[in-house]
């Protein structure tokens, strides 16, 4: 079985700063004072009209001067308080981080139900992939905010990760939201929506050595809405929505209702690159499903990518057929798995990756999904098939 890794392509994000400002040193704000305090004597000055009232308005004057060599005393020792408690005079401080622009736009998403529930959302509109991934070892309510405040890698609850200019090779950076919030707004079961608004979240660099964050180098996003279908896991009945597109004829047949009067759908997903898939599939063409018949087991064999590991095209689906049977009619095309993924839960493992060929198994006429490589259980293809047969 060959393995590969789903969202196999890795994400970049704008390059977000600190702005900074000037912080006035004490020499301006002297500068100031002393402007004021001179305007002041200067206009009682020319106020003076005799010369009683000149030496009386000295006497002011000089008063007038006392107090304000006082006050631009007491402003100057304020000043070198004030900045004490910033910076000191001279120097530029960040002002607090605001997001200018949001790092990533998610283009397509996925959900992982189990063990916790993982939302992935990915921006893949460049030459690489931005990713934002969120985990959620509670439970989420709908209407109650989550805040990320204060949080880390290591004590998380809702763990909110960004991968930055990803690839198969892996992420240049990562991100971990330790402020913002978070607000379920719907949290459908298997086959419907789950959506959630984000707003204030700011990301800080994620040393992968140490655990530990670097706030100079922070990303954001905010005021966003994401959603994605929560799959179906085995057990559950599909989606009535779920439909992948006939390569022979070019229309969409919907899944449960091509089983609606067999047994079963055998569901292999492939790949021209494949090896272990052309085994299989020469084996099962030749010795197997040429003993079945529409009303027993039916076969739905999906195409995800080409002999170049590009996304398959009904071209393609249709000449890979022709390296089995002369026609494509069992054959189904799902570029790079999309929709399959976005309606059955694969039981990826742990850092997303899952074998070719992949199988599952869904009930005929029920619509419930039985088997799937990867999932929990001692069970192969073969035995349920056999049990959906007696």
């Amino acid at each position: 079985m060959n393995r590969y890794t789903h969202l196999s392509k890795l994400l970049t994000v704008l390059l977000m700063s600190f702005s900074l400002s000037l912080i006035a040193c004490e020499g301006d704000e002297e500068s100031e004072t002393e402007t004021e305090a001179g305007t002041s004597t200067e206009a009682g000055t020319e106020e003076a009209g005799t010369e009683e009232a000149g030496t009386e308005e000295a006497g002011t004057e000089e008063a007038g001067t006392e107090e304000a060599g006082t006050e631009e005393a007491g402003t100057e020792e304020a000043g070198t308080e004030e900045a004490g408690q910033t910076v000191e005079a001279g120097q530029m401080m960040p002002e607090e981080f605001m997001c200018a622009q949001d790092a990533l736009q998610v283009q397509r998403a996925s959900v992982r139900p189990s063990p916790n529930l993982v939302y992935t959302g990915v921006d893949d509109r460049f030459n690489f992939d931005n990713i934002l991934q969120i985990e959620f070892t509670v439970a989420p309510v709908v209407g109650q905010p989550v805040l990320f405040e204060g949080q880390t890698p290591q004590n998380c609850t809702v763990c909110a990760f960004m991968g930055v200019q990803c690839t198969a090779d892996g992420c240049a950076e990562v991100f971990f939201a330790s402020s913002g919030e978070l607000n379920f707004t719907e949290f459908g079961t298997t086959g419907e929506e789950l959506s959630f608004d984000i707003s204030g979240l700011n990301f800080s660099e994620l040393n992968r050595e140490t655990g530990e964050l670097d706030d100079s180098n922070q990303k954001c996003l905010n005021d966003q809405t994401f959603s994605a279908l929560q799959p179906t896991e085995v057990g559950d009945v599909i989606p009535d929505t779920f439909a992948l597109q006939n390569c022979e004829t070019g229309e969409m047949v919907n899944v449960k209702e091509f089983g609606a009067n067999a047994n079963g759908i055998w569901y292999f997903a492939t790949a021209g690159w494949c090896p272990a898939c052309r085994e299989t599939l020469n084996y099962l063409f030749a010795e197997v499903f040429p003993t079945y018949t529409e009303n027993t087991i039916r076969p739905m064999i999906v195409v995800s990518e080409d002999d170049q590991a590009e996304p398959a095209t009904l071209a393609f689906c249709r000449s890979y057929a022709a390296r089995y049977t002369d026609t494509s009619a069992d054959f189904y095309v799902d570029a790079s798995l999309s929709t399959t993924f976005t309606n059955l839960w694969a039981y990826f493992g742990d850092d997303g990756s899952f074998g070719l060929p992949w199988q599952a198994v869904i009930e005929g006429g029920t619509g419930v999904y039985t088997y799937a490589d990867g999932a929990p259980g001692i069970d192969t293809v073969e035995d349920v098939i056999n049990r959906l047969l007696e």
